[in-house]
């Protein structure tokens, strides 16, 4: 069993399959998030409302037997834990696996644009991961 407020999917895609839709479905649940390109991680924040502390999420893409992968996904807080807390986990995960899900059973005719290598903060801009900021 997963570790409390720990996540893993398995998929039967090579990890770079699942890097590229992890990435492509990422704005299904944050806008802002920072990239660690060589370790196919990506670290964003949720619930920033006020009703429970922020919590940082981290996602991965690890190699799994046989040609596979999977998608590991954890979530804490850097202060006192929430009730609220585990059930914004499992929703961003539910969101973010359904999404993947869809995206690998129908991807795209065109793969996604190659990210430049490094480890970079980026923004959604509607149409990429950008590490520009948006226009003010």
């Amino acid at each position: 069993m997963a570790p409390k407020g720990r996540f893993k999917q398995s998929f039967a895609v090579p990890r770079d399959d699942l890097w590229d839709a992890l990435t492509a479905c990422l704005p299904t649940v944050t806008t802002r998030a920072a990239f660690y390109e060589a370790t196919h991680r990506v670290e964003w924040t949720i619930d920033t409302t006020g009703f429970m502390w922020a919590q940082t999420m981290s996602a991965s893409a690890d190699e799994g037997p046989d040609n596979t992968s999977v998608l590991a996904m954890t979530g804490r807080t850097r202060y006192w834990p929430s009730m609220l807390a585990p059930g914004a986990r499992a929703r961003t995960h539910r969101t973010l696996a359904a999404a993947i899900n869809a995206y690998l059973a129908n991807p795209p005719a065109r793969k996604p644009a190659p990210r430049t290598g490094g480890d970079y903060f980026r923004t959604w801009n509607g149409q990429e991961w950008s590490v520009e900021p948006p226009p003010a």
